[in-house]
């Protein structure tokens, strides 16, 4: 019979998560719920592309669940502003080209509002709450 203090094995395997780089300065948090509402959770984490801990922290934080759509509009945008950037790549070589002299002023005035353009997406993205 053991007369010191009782270990609890649970608090010590939450310490060690602190401990593990792979979770830098994370402390790892439990709960009880109910299999229906952790269904619902994994569900609409794997909607968000998050993790499930990712999608509780953010409720925490933010006393809401993420907005599916402002991630969509986010990734849309980043991939129109590839587009634009991978049509800019198009108008720069052939402003390179001798043989399109004679369209070097439209495509540099279309180059520059591709530019522009893209400042726009950019500014947009960031005004974007994820």
């Amino acid at each position: 019979m053991s007369v010191g203090p009782k270990e609890n094995s649970s608090a010590s395997a939450a310490d060690s998560n602190c401990a593990n780089p792979k979770f830098g300065n994370r402390n790892r948090v439990q709960s009880y719920v109910t299999p229906a509402l952790k269904a619902q959770l994994e569900r609409e984490a794997e909607e968000r592309t998050m993790s499930l801990s990712q999608l509780v922290e953010y409720i925490i934080k933010h006393r809401a669940v993420p907005d599916i759509s402002a991630r969509q509009n986010f990734l849309d945008l980043l991939r129109i502003n590839a587009d634009i950037a991978r049509l800019g790549n198009l108008f720069d070589e052939a402003l390179k080209d001798p043989v399109q002299m004679h369209h070097h002023i439209e495509m540099r005035t279309l180059l520059h509002e591709l530019r522009e353009l893209q400042g726009v997406l950019k500014a947009r993205a960031r005004e974007i709450k994820l």
